[in-house]
């Protein structure tokens, strides 16, 4: 199976990528890595760090795509873990006279804004109301493997199935500083109530939770069901026909409840009127309001100056920069008017920062 190794990795690290709320399709392996399916493959990321010797921090490191060929890891994962922008420069700019962003970009230093496919996002996002990080991963995989078509390999050997060794280094290796081949554009989703659901939150189940998952609510350490592992079979997320040729009963084992009406009335108006371009569109969508729309258009549409607010944000600005708790137009406006432009990045430094050190 083909592996492709890329060096001088920066500003990187894969737990706090895939650990902050923004996909649902990573899971970590028992050494380290984590497999994931993204861009209709499924792969298996290794990153191995160095150690800056002055401040005993992870510097630059190696990152093995299995499997990957070059011309894969340059047009598909190159963009989809956002390795041609500057996060030193980013966290830089944030962090000028504001000693908590400073916290938060240190202690969630390797984040990175994935490039993530809009449907994908729309489903994900949808699925996430009222409800944690563990039963959001096994609501997602039961539905592709209800409804989603098969995947069958990414690199040319096209296997899909066991990896082996993630840590082995490609031949060819290139530097992590090449450009970018291109820009696939994608964008994302959520709910009308999505105010009163966490995505971001894995070790709480949602008060009122309706639609019964038994899903591990309250172990965020473990797999939810569903989750993938490098043996199991991959699906795609179903598209929107799919989803529109179904009806409540086809999703009953899928155990999304409320969500599942959501889902099907929106793959219907996707169906019919294209894919969202922008916040009035994502707001007209059965089941979604503004905090999931300010996720999808972060996630998923690539808006930089979105600033999702959910119940760690709402934290944040309130506990740390002194702001009514209960007033998001306030947090709002100050985050525009502190953040500007990198109001996404701002975003996911403190959720992850606020998350983790709250667990």
């Amino acid at each position: 199976m083909n592996s492709f190794t890329v060096d001088n990795i920066k500003d990187f690290n894969l737990d706090h990528i895939f650990d902050c709320g923004q996909c649902f399709r990573w899971n970590k392996e028992p050494n380290g890595s984590y497999t994931g399916i993204a861009m209709g493959r499924k792969v298996n990321m290794q990153f191995t760090a160095g150690l800056d010797s002055e401040s005993s921090r992870e510097a630059a490191g190696a990152l093995t795509i299995t499997p990957c060929t070059e011309q894969e890891f340059r047009e598909i994962w190159r963009p989809y873990l956002d390795l041609d922008r500057d996060y030193g420069k980013i966290k830089e700019t944030l962090c000028a006279d504001d000693p908590i962003m400073r916290k938060a970009a240190d202690f969630g230093y390797g984040i990175r804004l994935l490039d993530q496919d809009l449907w994908e996002t729309i489903v994900s996002f949808i699925i996430s109301q009222n409800n944690n990080i563990p039963r959001i991963k096994g609501c997602i995989e039961r539905l592709c493997a209800a409804a989603g078509e098969p995947i069958s390999g990414g690199a040319e050997d096209g296997d899909a199935g066991n990896f082996g060794d993630p840590g082995r280094a490609a031949a060819g290796a290139k530097d992590g500083d090449a450009g970018n081949s291109g820009d696939p554009g994608r964008a994302a989703a959520g709910a009308k109530d999505g105010d009163a659901g966490n995505s971001g939150d894995p070790g709480r189940a949602a008060a009122g939770a309706k639609d019964g998952d038994a899903g591990n609510s309250g172990n965020p350490g473990r797999a939810a069901a569903g989750a993938i592992r490098s043996e199991a079979p991959a699906y795609e997320i179903p598209g929107p026909e799919a989803l529109a040729r179904l009806g409540e009963a086809d999703l009953a084992e899928v155990r999304l409840g409320y969500r599942s009406r959501y889902l099907m009335e929106t793959a219907r108006s996707v169906c019919e009127q294209g894919l969202p371009e922008n916040e009035e569109q994502l707001l007209e969508l059965c089941g979604i309001g503004p905090k999931v729309a300010n996720c999808i258009l972060l996630f998923g549409m690539k808006k930089y100056d979105s600033f999702p607010i959910d119940v760690w944000v709402r934290r944040v600005m309130h506990e740390l920069y002194g702001l009514d708790e209960n007033n998001k137009k306030q947090m709002a406006a100050f985050a525009r008017e502190k953040f500007g432009d990198l109001g996404g990045f701002a975003q996911q430094y403190l959720f992850y920062y606020m998350r983790s050190i709250a667990e």
